[in-house]
């Protein structure tokens, strides 16, 4: 997500036994009661509200669009790795909504239609297919806009020997991460087979940046290097109880109780 040297510059100054607060700038404050947070590439951040909305600010703080849906339950979790194809997934009804950058719907995907029942965690792929977690059948699997599979893994039961209950799927730099707050991220390459474990529990959602996950845990936002596995803490601005992080090339978006605190640095 974020490419910049500024902001490796950033983490390696931050990442120390007492890190001290960076020079943040607060760009904008927006009051909004949510309590979903994702941000994208191009800076933008997504509030989901207790109302079911979706809203798009940019990163100047603008609320420019918003999107409403009721039908399905509530929502679980946003896909916004690709910010021309956004993808939402209600897992009460085992729906998934695709939006463009107006956050106008582009697709509606009933994987019950084709017998996916229990999907517990959805993302697009690089190539703007879905993964799921089909957890009546224990595997994540690729599927093509038909909802044909494409890949899949073997059953996760068997394969550790336990049942997964993940919360949150991802793919990034041909590596697709499950996690799963109880046993940790679950690391498969892009054709479904495991690779290994990154032991960080008890996770909501997670950024790859570089060689490092960023994480929001426990009102705390954290890095681990996938290389060294150290874990360290980024330190945030004071403020309002914080809900939820993102880093975004240079801007820091926060969602707290009752606002959104965009920040640059």
């Amino acid at each position: 997500m974020i490419h910049s040297a500024a902001f490796i510059g950033l983490l390696a100054g931050l990442l120390i036994p007492e890190p001290q607060l960076p020079e943040y700038k607060l760009v904008a404050s927006q009051e909004i009661k949510g309590r979903l947070l994702q941000t994208d590439n191009l800076r933008n951040s997504y509030v989901f509200t207790d109302q079911n909305e979706l809203v798009l600010f940019n990163e100047r703080g603008k609320k420019i669009f918003v999107f409403s849906e009721k039908r399905f339950g509530a929502l679980k979790s946003i896909c916004t790795s690709n910010p021309l194809k956004v993808a939402m997934l209600f897992p009460e009804s085992d729906v998934i909504i695709t939006l463009d950058n107006t956050l106008s719907p582009t697709g509606l995907y009933n994987l019950q239609s084709v017998a996916f029942q229990e999907v517990d965690a959805a993302c697009l792929s690089f190539d703007n297919n879905i993964w799921i977690y089909d957890a009546f059948n224990f595997r994540i699997k690729k599927l093509d806009e038909s909802l044909q599979p494409l890949q899949q893994s073997d059953p996760l039961n068997l394969l550790f020997g336990k049942i997964v209950h993940p919360n949150f799927l991802y793919e990034k730099n041909n590596w697709v991460y499950l996690n799963d707050p109880d046993n940790g991220i679950y690391v498969f390459d892009i054709y479904g087979t495991y690779y290994k474990t990154i032991p960080i529990k008890s996770l909501q959602k997670f950024q790859i940046i570089q060689e490092q996950i960023v994480y929001f845990k426990a009102g705390v936002l954290n890095s681990y290097h996938l290389k060294t596995f150290q874990e360290r803490e980024i330190p945030l601005p004071p403020g309002e109880e914080i809900i939820g992080a993102g880093l975004e090339k240079n801007l820091l978006s926060i969602l707290r109780k009752n606002q959104l605190d965009l920040y640059s640095f």
